[in-house]
This record gives C-alpha cells, sequence and structure tokens, in this order.
C-alpha cells in the first residue's frame, strides 16, 4: 500500500469521494499542490485538475490547500492511533 493510501481511502469514503477525486488527493499529497504538475502526472488538461482541487475543497469542507493538508495530517494521526494506518510501518 503506497503511504497515505489509507488516509485516502479513509477520506474517500468519509466525503462521497469519486475515484478521480481521490485519485487528485493521492497525487496532491504525493506531488504537490501544483494543478499543473497534477494535470500532467495524470494526464488530463490544467482546468480539469483545477476543477478537481475546486470539487476536493467543497467535499472535504476546507478553504485552501493548507487546511486540506492540515486535514489530511489530522485523518493520518487519527488512523495511526486506533492502529489503522499502514503508513507507520514504512
Amino acid at each position: 500500500m503506497l503511504p497515505y493510501r489509507d488516509v485516502v481511502d479513509f477520506l474517500k469514503e468519509k466525503y462521497s469521494l469519486t475515484k478521480k477525486e481521490a485519485l487528485v488527493l493521492e497525487e496532491i499529497i504525493v506531488s504537490g499542490p501544483n494543478k499543473e504538475t497534477v494535470a500532467l502526472k495524470l494526464n488530463i488538461a490544467a482546468s480539469t485538475a483545477y476543477l478537481h482541487f475546486k470539487r476536493l475543497y467543497e467535499k472535504l469542507e476546507v478553504e485552501n490547500m493548507p487546511h486540506l493538508f492540515h486535514l489530511v495530517i489530522r485523518t493520518h494521526q487519527e488512523l495511526a492511533s486506533k492502529g489503522q494506518n499502514n503508513f507507520e510501518s514504512r
């Protein structure tokens, strides 16, 4: 399992993210919050990446990228404390 994949899976289920939105979220975590980089890595248009970022903000109820990363980190910590996060064993 990829680092943070369990966090992405948890957030996907909790916030009803689509497969593509979850993939974009994972790419943001792995590659950083640059829309052009995410678009290039996922082979989608930058405008499409922008729409996915916008939908993620709405669905995850965050206002900006720092808030998104805070949610990811907080979720990781919560899952780790419950023994549900595989990232610790890497």
